[in-house]
């Protein structure tokens, strides 16, 4: 079964684990706290990669969705482990775009390191919720798989931003009004057509852009974390047990066990789930 049918077919709770986790940032927000929570919405956004990872596996061994199952899990000393390795990634994505600012050629180097890690620590959430592999390890981990099939890895990522990138701008341009978006021009143009350009007026100008857009661009973002994050952990979670799978030392016995620990035994007679595919099913 492919990754959308899967989604299109278990929606309705998949949406409601996404927007679960979602909602501490949703209450910064609320509360004022704009940076923290959009630094909380990417970590949650890295949670659900292998929360996604988890309701694969439910659904490969007979179950519904286990969203229960899921969140119950999330309420341990798990969820610490996941938030330890998405915060490790965040280090390393601004770590090496505060290193941009060195000089040739080392500012080209970190570029291109920094393109790489976005994609090649991808299945670091995955690792760690199936193979209960933390921190530095985790991204180790994820690098190995990644490094087998890495234009197949880097072809699914780059899908996923660009269906992102496209579902953002579509509704960022259905939120802002036509008048904010004069209002934006008028300020681009005011500081380009000045003579001199100082600190003050870039300043200014982010501030009052700022204003305009954060309302927009927050329902926009939320909006696509509930109705299509799901889909990219769901494409990346199979393309975790893609890869993962190739190994000699994969075993879907230990899979089932997992399985069976976390959710429970899949129920029994004809009423029954049928099992959408196994977890090295196609990620596409």
């Amino acid at each position: 079964m492919s990754s959308f049918q899967l989604y299109r077919k278990h929606f309705l709770p998949m949406v409601l684990l996404t927007g679960v986790l979602l909602i501490p940032s949703m209450l910064l927000g609320i509360g004022g706290l704009i940076g923290a929570e959009i630094l909380l919405f990417f970590l949650m956004w890295q949670v659900l990669d292998g929360a996604m990872a988890l309701g694969v596996i439910g659904l490969a061994f007979g179950l519904t969705f286990p969203i229960v199952g899921i969140l119950n899990t999330l309420r341990s000393r798990v969820f610490w482990g996941a938030m330890h390795i998405a915060v490790l990634r965040c280090l390393l994505f601004f770590g090496m775009i505060g290193m941009m600012g060195t000089p040739f050629p080392i500012n080209v180097m970190m570029v291109a390191l920094w393109l790489f890690s976005l994609f090649a620590f991808s299945l670091a959430q995955p690792v760690y919720m199936v193979e209960q592999i933390r921190g530095m390890p985790a991204l180790a981990r994820s690098f190995k798989l990644v490094r087998t099939k890495l234009a197949r890895v880097f072809g699914v990522f780059m899908i996923i931003i660009i269906m992102l990138e496209l579902f953002l701008q579509s509704l960022m341009n259905t939120f802002i009004s036509e008048d904010d978006v004069e209002r934006l021009e008028r300020l681009q143009s005011g500081l380009v057509t000045k003579s001199q350009v100082d600190y003050t007026d870039i300043i200014g100008l982010f501030s009052q852009s700022l204003e305009i857009v954060i309302d927009p661009y927050r329902w926009s973002l939320y909006l696509v974390g509930i109705f299509f994050f799901p889909f990219a952990a769901i494409l990346l979670g199979l393309l975790y047990f893609d890869l993962a799978h190739r190994e000699s030392g994969f075993q879907l016995e230990r899979m089932e066990q997992l399985s069976r620990r976390l959710f429970g035994a899949p129920p029994q007679g004809p009423q029954a789930a049928e099992p959408p595919e196994r977890p090295e099913g196609k990620e596409q």
